[in-house]
């Protein structure tokens, strides 16, 4: 299986970050998904990698394959950030042809929004490779209950979530799978300038938005060929508790937003 159809699939292990609380792991990976946008100095970024390979540690997860399963979606969230060298017009001019011009301040915005979007994927990606998406749909209804008592329909939403999680590697396949046929055509996404490729990634995004509403519209037959209903209530066999290793990976968490902000 190629690298980008590992991005968002569970990885079995006995880590202690696997064997957390999937409401612990939610917690401590939104924290540090939010706090990624305080981000506003080279030493913050350095202390948010810092706490993410903490994590990866953790999970005994090589930080190396959940770059290389999310490489496709990093190459585009860079394209995206480049967009930021031509609107920021602080600082010294670097580079001009036309009306297009690049300061100081335009690339070190760029680089700015690329390490923060960076950052952002890979700590979700570590997040559904840790946690089984059942366990992810039971602590997503259990964090959201509160809002049940202003009528929001937590269970559903929160199974509507998990689905969404769960069909990441599916998602991520059918890129893939669409990727290839182009290269069979003659696309190239490894050549050209930054124009071209920008193009060549474009020309996928209709044949898997295509395959998006196939494997949706899929899934609403196989769920109503089980007669799922979404009004009646959801039981749990075994309901989780929190532990030790929940206190000491929420400690973690919080000594990492204090000294991300200290910094």
């Amino acid at each position: 299986m190629s690298a980008l159809g590992e991005f968002g699939r569970y990885q079995k292990g006995s880590s202690p970050l696997h064997r957390a609380d999937a409401r612990a792991k939610i917690l401590v990976t939104v924290a540090f998904m939010t706090t990624i946008f305080l981000i506003v100095s080279p030493m913050q970024a350095l202390w948010a990698l810092a706490g993410f390979l903490g994590l990866c540690a953790l999970g005994r997860i090589s930080p190396m394959s959940l770059l290389a399963s999310s490489a496709p979606l990093l190459v585009l969230l860079a394209v995206f950030s480049l967009l930021n060298l031509f609107v920021n017009p602080e600082g010294p001019l670097l580079w001009s042809w036309g009306a297009l011009a690049i300061h100081e301040g335009g690339l070190f915005s760029a680089a700015l929004t690329a390490t923060r979007l960076g950052l952002l994927v890979v700590n979700g990606a570590l997040l559904l490779a840790v946690t089984e998406p059942l366990q992810l749909t039971r602590a997503l209804s259990s964090l959201l209950s509160p809002l049940g008592r202003l009528g929001v329909p937590v269970e559903q939403l929160a199974f509507v979530l998990a689905l969404a999680l769960r069909f990441v590697p599916t998602l991520t396949l059918e890129i893939q799978s669409v990727m290839d046929a182009q290269r069979a055509r003659g696309a190239a996404f490894d050549s050209g300038g930054p124009v071209r490729r920008l193009q060549a990634l474009l020309s996928i995004l209709v044949p898997t938005f295509a395959g998006a509403l196939r494997h949706a519209q899929g899934l609403s037959l196989a769920l109503e060929a089980r007669h799922y209903d979404p009004n009646r209530p959801r039981t749990i066999w075994k309901k989780p508790h929190l532990g030790q290793v929940d206190a000491v990976l929420c400690i973690y968490g919080l000594i990492y937003v204090i000294g991300l902000s200290l910094l």
